[in-house]
């Protein structure tokens, strides 16, 4: 069994003042025409060319033997290569020569400066001019840690198209003609991708599910839909208990209010004595003078 160990680092990275460029004399085996852009350019090529506008030169090497073991180290922390599109373009291009991949979380590794954040399945920059980007390049690796040409061949089975620079154009395809595109595609492109499966891949150690963001965002959003309505429904019947038990009890003293007026009531009025009836004599009588009985006779 072949013992792998790590190639010494074969991008070379020239820090030089100068116009940006970039080169490489990697060639990429026939079996991996599908992962051509749809400027026919290898992913090697594609690779080199997004790590250019943070180096004034940048190269790619070959691989040199035993390629069964031989694959590209991770090279330094600017946000042109501390991303997981330039991982996988940089993996293939590996694989491509009939060497391996290096691990998505050694690759990061070397991606310390707290300014430059890794970024997950996308490109931290605008795609350079003079390439495109194909879609399978944008898969997120973080499930499986690795990249997989596999997988990446199998998604370019049902999405083979290309992400350009900004207000230039995207191939829909490998070989298809290409239509405009607008600098915002990118988010919206790579959520399109994180939100697909390949579902023709073959289950295995190296294989790609692609993480649906979309998805868990709408199951935290009906989460909390869901806890409204449980606790709406709860402050009402809260409520409703409670003015029913003040009814109950309003009513209660209503009553006992009223049986006590009732039982009062007689008592006080029966604690005065009747007024006894008047005395005839002091019936009321029409005034007569000349009646005795009202004035007293003369003595």
């Amino acid at each position: 069994m072949t013992t792998y160990f790590l190639v010494t680092v074969t991008l070379i990275l020239a820090l030089a003042c100068g116009v940006f460029s970039q080169e490489t004399n990697a060639t990429c085996s026939p079996d991996f025409s599908w992962a051509s852009n749809s400027l026919q350019q290898s992913p090697c090529q594609v690779a080199a060319m997004l790590a250019a506008p943070c180096y004034s030169a940048f190269q790619i090497y070959a691989l040199t033997p035993p390629l069964d073991s031989a694959f590209y180290e991770s090279i330094g922390s600017s946000d042109c290569v501390c991303n997981m599109v330039f991982y996988n373009l940089l993996s293939c291009c590996s694989e491509c020569q009939g060497g391996i991949s290096q691990l998505w979380t050694d690759f990061v590794s070397s991606c310390t400066d707290q300014l430059t954040p890794v970024t997950i399945a996308n490109y931290s920059r605008a795609i350079p001019d003079d390439t495109t980007v194909p879609a399978w390049a944008f898969i997120n690796v973080q499930a499986t840690n690795s990249f997989s040409a596999l997988a990446a061949e199998q998604f370019f089975d049902t999405n083979s198209s290309n992400i350009g620079p900004p207000s230039s154009s995207t191939s829909s395809s490998a070989s298809s003609t290409s239509s405009s595109s607008s600098p915002t595609a990118f988010s919206s492109f790579t959520s399109a991708l994180t939100s697909s499966t390949t579902s023709s891949a073959t289950p295995s150690s190296s294989s790609v599910t692609p993480i649906p963001t979309a998805a868990v965002s709408h199951v935290s959003d009906g989460g909390a839909i869901a806890g409204g309505v449980v606790g709406g429904i709860a402050a009402v019947a809260l409520i409703t208990f409670g003015l029913v038990l003040w009814l109950r009890r309003s009513r209660g003293r209503a009553r006992a209010n009223r049986a006590v007026r009732d039982e009062v009531a007689p008592t006080a009025f029966s604690s005065f004595p009747p007024r006894p009836p008047p005395s005839p004599g002091f019936l009321g009588r029409p005034y007569n003078p000349s009646a005795s009985v009202t004035f007293p006779g003369p003595q």
